[in-house]
């Protein structure tokens, strides 16, 4: 997508658009409060801090400490805590606040954009994985690519030093925006262009921030009215751009005869970005006509028929919706039915922010509030034009009338007038007006093309409930949304919402408002959309996520994709034969999800305080993995992601009480029991996993396996709070990881800390697919985990490898997803160890991995890979006997050598390291002695050469030089 390129674009080719600063400098000079009172700073500060918001995404590896070389081993954690709390230290002292965003959203509707992402990252790793193979060194930056498990640990780290992290969990980009302007933060640090389309307050790149060494920190800002003027574009025409150059909306496939119209011989592979990004410009300014989306689609693609003319309307208003003018103005979206209905029980803050577009409007930005006005409420719920008030049609957009009774409401004669309670449409004293109505009220919407069953059902049950509620709070509000007539559509939609007050006690609120038999067919799958908007989450203090959002199942975003894009999805990029995504519209049964779970999942997932696998799972039922280090072609090692699938498969059938549907089936079958269902319901599950033969073109079904004991329910889990509760949690989890065994549970062979490291290495020791870890690999794990140096950071810091190898570097990804997927089951089970118990930097560091990898593979004992310490000794000794008890352990042999005198011909797969000859075929303490060296300075032999590797000189001149390639020239005897 051109839009990526924007940003470079304007940082190279735009005069005065980027400039360097101190952010230090710019947090002294800040001295405005802000306007909200209830974002007044926490701290003694004279003035206000200087607020940011930071999109961890884009700045992986500034928060990971910059560059280390040695980032390829696996994570050096603890190397990166002490950074975080150096740069942490430095923020603070200087009245910086910052929030840290990740993206914790399935984002369905991005899918082909992330998957060509990954396979750009797949590629990386091939060329790392041959760099480190043949030259045993660290890759260049250029190839560098995020650890495993680095934004789980990031999300760990910055808990640990008191630093706000977020998680967004529908829309990544629109969440971080609504966040930035919701909480009045001053800018917004990232590194994507689609933020410049926003126009936040102030925008600073993160690919250029620096902590120096005389105590600066530097990064550079985008002077977003220089922008506009290097464009010659008025900063409304933003959006209009960013849909012209292409989005995951509208594609550079759609926009292809459009381009080639404005630059003749246009070619996706060699036609510069620069230009195609000059030549949209261009268009916009001296052949658009910027006050009809119509007209400029029938200008782009030749007829407003075109059904891309209906993509392009909803890319301008994706970018709409993130601007200010867009932030504060409402419309429905696209019914929320994935062909079947909502699947899960509704989400709290769960109606998005949209702006409504007009063609009649004044230009692209100057659009129309929706009239508010305050009128008393009509009986029955009558709202004038004979629709009732229990339908709401998510399709048209709406006019929004706030009905009120009670002591004190306003009053007004009509819908639309002006009288004393009409609301201003200024945005902040319609923020203002909103709050002061609506904030103490709960608002449910309910599909109008409800089943009559249910909506009788909900009618018996749910209202009785809110009827009480209402009495005790003493008001009740109605909203009614009536539609809009749209010039594109031939019939007028309507639609009406219906509000009653809930009460905020607290024990009210978590057992929620909604009956049972509505959560009960909304989760199962009911035509109808049923969601529930808390008003607590404006406060500072709250949710990370916009308090007008859909849940995932009923976000405008995703619908909008599935029901224009999922045919397109299919379709080949142009200039690759990749086919992309084959996404499937169609849910997967699943069964309900009680509301204090998903509620509990929803408010922990936004503060990033669980793993973000287990919201996308109860709310899509679908999960998505990332590459790994890792060699799509390796016979010895299994891939990572596919090798946990079982410990998922677990988790899945904890999340939705598998053992108990199966339980209540069998004993309604047993007793004959009417009404009750008697057939277990199916839990499946689509995983986004990358491997050789579907780089992502397809997902996989996966099906939940139950535990073979009588696991409690995941209410239970959560939420038990007696002894028994505790222990069935932890006995959860060890089933999972394959680890329920004695030894686990004692201290004196397994600590506490390093429970998630042993269960994963048990893990891989108890696979029936084959040994996978050497015996000397074995115990550079445990090692390291008890190794006095890891805490070191400066100790890791100077320690130089010799080696780096690519088995090492495939063994330390291969643990680190374990330890992601452990984390995985940990939350699912309610947490039984505790969050600090789980740092991966209190167990692993890769280099210092790599270095007792080494040592192992050639020591004779235990004891020289422990440095002679015989207390480290017998603590490793412990804990191999926990990991190992109860398997039959099986370790995986060495390659096979070559036949002597072979040296040049290829057997079997290749050594992994130089001089491995010092310890092939060889046990601790036995086998043959070395017969050659090969690192020996005397001696022109030809494995002297092969190691070093040779160049050629022409009369004394080096003309020529090639590296060792120990893959398949090494000399064995």
């Amino acid at each position: 997508m051109v839009i990526q390129d924007l940003q470079r674009f304007l940082e190279s080719q735009v005069p005065g658009a980027c400039v360097p600063v101190d952010l230090l400098k710019i947090a002294k000079s800040v001295g405005i409060r802000r306007g909200n009172q209830r974002n007044a700073p926490r701290g003694g500060y004279g003035h206000t801090p200087l607020t940011l918001v930071v999109d961890g995404e884009y700045c992986l590896d500034r928060l990971y400490g910059g560059f280390f070389s040695d980032w390829v081993c696996g994570g050096q954690w603890n190397r990166m805590v002490q950074f975080l709390a150096v740069l942490m230290q430095t923020v603070q002292n200087n009245n910086i606040e910052l929030a840290v965003f990740f993206n914790g959203a399935l984002e369905q509707q991005r899918l082909n954009e992330w998957s060509r992402q990954e396979c750009s990252l797949r590629k990386n790793i091939n060329s790392v994985l041959k760099h480190v193979t043949v030259k045993g060194t660290p890759p260049p930056k250029v190839w560098w690519v995020a650890p495993v498990g680095l934004r789980t640990c990031l999300r760990m780290a910055l808990r640990h030093l008191n630093i706000q992290v977020l998680c967004t969990m529908d829309d990544h980009h629109q969440e971080v925006i609504a966040f930035c302007r919701e909480n009045n933060y001053h800018g917004l640090m990232a590194e994507d262009a689609e933020y410049i389309i926003f126009d936040p307050p102030r925008y600073f790149s993160s690919h250029q921030l620096k902590l120096t060494y005389k105590g600066s920190l530097e990064t550079k800002e985008f002077i977003l009215d220089e922008v506009a003027k290097g464009l010659g574009l008025q900063r409304n025409y933003f959006c209009l751009l960013a849909a012209l150059l292409g989005n995951y909306l509208l594609t550079e496939t759609d926009l292809r005869d459009f381009y080639v119209s404005l630059i003749p011989g246009y070619d996706k592979q060699q036609t510069p970005q620069e230009d195609v990004i000059r030549a949209v410009v261009k268009f916009i300014v001296n052949r658009c006509d910027v006050n009809n989306l119509l007209t400029i689609g029938a200008q782009v693609f030749g007829s407003v028929s075109d059904p891309r003319v209906a993509k392009f309307k909803e890319s301008v208003q994706y970018f709409l919706n993130g601007t200010k003018d867009g932030f504060l103005r409402y419309k429905p979206f696209p019914s929320g039915r994935r062909d079947g209905g909502q699947r899960h029980p509704p989400h709290p803050h769960s109606i998005h922010r949209q702006e409504i577009y007009e063609p009649k409007g004044g230009g692209l930005l100057g659009l129309p509030v929706p009239g508010l006005a305050v009128v008393p409420e009509k009986e029955n719920g009558d709202n004038g034009n004979g629709s009732s008030s229990r339908g709401y049609n998510l399709v048209a957009p709406p006019q929004i009338v706030i009905e009120v009774t009670g002591p004190g409401s306003p009053q007004s004669s009509s819908r639309g007038g002006s009288g004393s309670g009409s609301l201003s449409p200024d945005a902040a004293q319609l923020e203002q007006a909103l709050e002061s109505r609506l904030g103490g009220f709960t608002i449910i919407v309910t599909g109008e093309h409800d089943e009559p069953q249910q909506l009788h059902e909900c009618g018996e049950n749910g209202e009785r409930d809110m009827e009480e509620n209402g009495r005790k709070g003493g008001e009740s509000v109605t909203i009614i949304a009536e539609g809009i007539k749209e010039e594109e559509e031939e019939e007028e939609r309507k639609g009406d919402l219906t509000v009653q007050q809930a009460d905020l006690d607290d024990h009210d609120h978590d057992s929620g408002i909604l009956c049972g038999g509505c959560l009960g067919s909304t989760a199962s799958g009911s035509p109808g959309a049923s969601l529930l908007l808390s008003s607590s989450s404006s406060s500072s203090n709250s949710s990370a996520a916009s308090p007008y959002r859909l849940t995932p199942d009923v976000s405008w975003a995703a619908q909008v994709y599935r029901s224009n894009h999922t045919s397109q999805s299919s379709s080949p990029v142009e200039g690759s034969q990749d086919p992309g995504p084959q996404i499937d519209p169609n849910p997967l049964p699943l069964p309900p999800v009680p509301h204090e779970v998903m509620r509990t999942a929803s408010e922990r997932h936004q503060k990033g305080l669980m793993c973000p696998w287990i919201y996308q799972v109860l709310t899509q039922g679908e999960v998505k993995f990332g590459v790994c280090m890792e060699d799509e072609s390796s016979r010895e090692l299994p891939h990572a992601v596919l090798f946990y699938r079982s410990v998922r498969q677990y988790v899945y059938a904890i999340l939705y009480n598998l053992h108990h549907h199966t339980f209540m089936a069998r004993k309604a079958k047993e007793e004959g029991q009417k009404g009750l269902a008697t057939e277990v319901p199916e839990v499946k599950i689509r995983e986004w996993v990358y491997t050789k033969n579907n780089p992502y073109r397809t997902a996989d079904v996966v099906d939940a396996t139950p535990i073979n004991w009588a696991v409690p329910t995941v209410q239970r889990l959560w939420f038990g709070s007696v002894v028994d509760d505790k222990k069935r949690r932890l006995r959860a989890f060890l089933s999972c990881m394959r680890s329920d065994s004695p030894l686990m549970l004692h201290t004196s062979h397994v600590p506490q800390h390093l429970l998630i490291m042993a269960t994963v290495l048990r893990y891989i020791m108890s696979t029936s697919n084959g040994p996978i870890l050497r015996k000397q690999e074995l115990d550079a794990f445990l090692v390291t985990a008890f190794s006095p140096d890891l805490t070191n950071a400066h100790y890791l810091q100077d320690l130089q490898l010799p080696l780096v190898t690519a088995r090492g570097c495939q063994l330390a990804a291969l643990f680190m997803m374990g330890v992601e997927t452990a984390l995985f089951a940990n939350d699912a089970c309610g947490a039984p160890v505790p969050w600090l118990m789980c740092c991966p930097w209190l167990f692993f560091d890769g280099k210092l991995f790599h270095a007792k990898l080494i040592r192992a593979n050639c020591a004779r004992s235990l004891v020289e890979v422990c440095d002679g310490e015989i207390d480290l000794v017998a603590k490793v000794e412990r804990c191999r006997q926990a990991v190992l008890e109860g398997l039959r352990v099986e370790f995986a042999h060495p390659p096979i050598p070559p036949m002597p005198g072979v040296g040049t011909h290829k057997v079997g797969p290749p050594p992994p390291y130089p001089g491995f000859s010092h310890y092939a075929g060889r046990g601790r303490g036995r086998g043959a002695p070395n017969r050659t060296n090969t690192h020996s300075d005397g001696g022109g032999g030809v494995g002297r050469m092969f190691s070093r590797g040779g160049q050629l000189q022409v009369a004394g001149v080096v003309v020529g030089s090639w590296g060792p390639n120990y893959g398949s020239n090494a000399v064995w005897w």
